[in-house]
């Protein structure tokens, strides 16, 4: 008999923003300073808490603090586009939503990436039910140009 010790070895995914999410994240602080304050520690937490990045693409996965879920009917596409909605502290995170994908490995990207399209309020973002939503239209065109080659 061999006797073989295995280690976990935790590796931490990148996590990147699209130009569109850092153009949201600077739009933002304009109005509402200490939101997109708290919006950046929360992304960085997203980079570098491996309980939470374990977490961000479980359909329905919830805690105290967050929630995420897959964008359903961009999923019903071929599209797997999460949001994670905040209700850590303040409820003045709570009409902000985080809209992310995971960009897999491919012939031009060596290791997988979490790919942040946009931080959007929920009041201007209507995960497409709208026909005049312009935020689900951009999504959808960032993913579409980040997942190209993939299809």
């Amino acid at each position: 008999y061999t006797y073989c010790r295995i280690y976990l070895i935790r590796y931490m995914i990148p996590l990147r923003l699209s130009h569109n999410a850092t153009a949201d994240l600077r739009a933002l602080k304009s109005v509402h300073l200490v939101a997109a304050q708290k919006i950046a520690v929360i992304i960085s937490e997203m980079k570098n808490n491996p309980e939470i990045q374990d977490r961000l693409t479980e359909q329905g996965w919830r805690d105290e603090d967050y929630h995420v879920d897959k964008w359903m009917k961009e999923a019903r596409n071929n599209r797997c586009v999460f949001r994670i909605k905040v209700w850590k502290g303040d409820n003045d995170l709570a009409i902000y939503r985080i809209v992310y994908c995971l960009i897999p490995v491919n012939a031009g990207n060596r290791t997988p990436y979490f790919y942040v399209l946009a931080v959007a309020n929920r009041n201007e973002f209507s995960y497409g039910e709208r026909e005049d939503d312009q935020i689900s239209k951009r999504i959808i065109a960032d993913f579409d140009a980040a997942m190209d080659g993939f299809y």
